[in-house]
């Protein structure tokens, strides 16, 4: 009676082994065969920036530092080809002096080929004003110096084919001079 006792347990440690054995390293390839590769996925190309070769010159911004008696106030939107007219509804509007380097500065985010500004100087931070539209994207500036600004705003694109958020955005921008004890009206839009 032992006998198939015996057997029963050479039959299971049999089968536990068998079972092992592709739990192991891969099978190798025969000496002197290529190794296959491992998959890969294509190198993703480094984000390009901007250098900016317009030097900032503080004497440009000079006129638009602190208050002023002026306002500007104004909507940016932008008519799809199929006739529906998308607003700003929350967006950033920017207000910035027209300088040569503000000019410069623009291209990157006109082109869209750029993922930032390699050079960017830290002083233009205290002549940028902002704020944001409102539901229907109407913006105002006020208290600002009289001169020469650009004004920039992005409208959200709709998904292809619904009315809902889509992942584009289109820049928008509008150069507006401003006298002083006076109010401007821009309408941002293409």
């Amino acid at each position: 009676m032992a006998y198939p006792r015996v057997l029963a347990a050479a039959s299971v440690a049999a089968l536990v082994l068998a079972g092992c054995a592709g739990l192991g390293p891969p099978p190798q390839p025969p000496p002197g065969a290529a190794a296959p590769l491992p998959a890969q996925r294509p190198p993703t190309p480094p984000a390009r920036e901007y250098v900016i070769r317009t030097p900032f010159n503080e004497a440009d911004f000079a006129p638009y530092a602190g208050p002023g008696n002026a306002n500007i106030a104004g909507e940016a939107y932008l008519t799809l080809p199929d006739g529906r007219i998308v607003t700003a509804a929350g967006s950033e509007v920017v207000l910035v002096p027209d300088t040569p380097y503000t000019r410069e500065l623009l291209e990157p985010a006109r082109s869209g080929q750029y993922a930032g500004v390699a050079n960017f100087d830290p002083r233009y931070a205290r002549y940028r004003r902002a704020t944001r539209a409102d539901e229907h994207g109407f913006f105002r500036f006020t208290n600002v110096p009289p001169g020469a600004y650009i004004l920039q705003a992005s409208v959200p694109l709709p998904a292809p084919g619904t009315h809902g958020p889509g992942t584009g955005r289109v820049f928008l921008h509008e150069p507006v001079t401003v006298e002083p004890e006076s109010a401007a009206n821009v309408v941002l839009t293409r």
